[in-house]
């Protein structure tokens, strides 16, 4: 009990995080860079940039959010065609070449999920008896109006 209370005085010391007020150059470098392949977190190293702050505009902004979500989308596709290169890549020592592929496909199923996800979609519709009874009626009628007159 008593660690806990340390614990809780400790925490009330410590000042609220302060997030960077956005800034669009900075926004359109992260965007550019995720787009490229590069992930946030790289991103944010390379901008010198704390990746805190980059999620907390993603939360504030929806138009960055969306943003965000396309350049990973974009990341995806790349990721998925440097996987081919690589596997064609005969100096690449087949374990590692392995490993780096399945990374790749993992993450691009991570940033694009409909392109690349291992989920499977398999939309089913049905129809009740009386549903189709009415569309034979209608495809009867059809028939009827294009017979030949005799």
């Amino acid at each position: 009990m008593a660690r806990t209370n340390k614990i809780a005085a400790a925490a009330k010391k410590l000042s609220p995080v302060r997030y960077a007020e956005y800034k669009q150059l900075i926004a359109d470098n992260v965007i550019y860079l995720v787009s490229s392949g590069i992930s946030v977190a790289a991103a944010c190293k390379e901008i010198g940039v704390e990746r805190a702050n980059i999620t907390h505009w993603a939360g504030e902004n929806k138009e960055f959010a969306q943003q965000l979500a396309r350049a990973r989308e974009e990341a995806a596709f790349l990721l998925a065609e440097s996987t081919v290169e690589i596997a064609r890549d005969k100096d690449i020592d087949p374990k590692r070449a392995r490993n780096i592929i399945q990374a790749q496909q993992w993450l691009a199923g991570k940033y694009n999920p409909n392109m690349f996800g291992d989920k499977q979609r398999l939309e089913v519709t049905h129809k009740t008896h009386e549903e189709v009874l009415l569309q034979l009626e209608s495809l009867d009628r059809k028939m009827i109006d294009v017979s030949p007159v005799s």
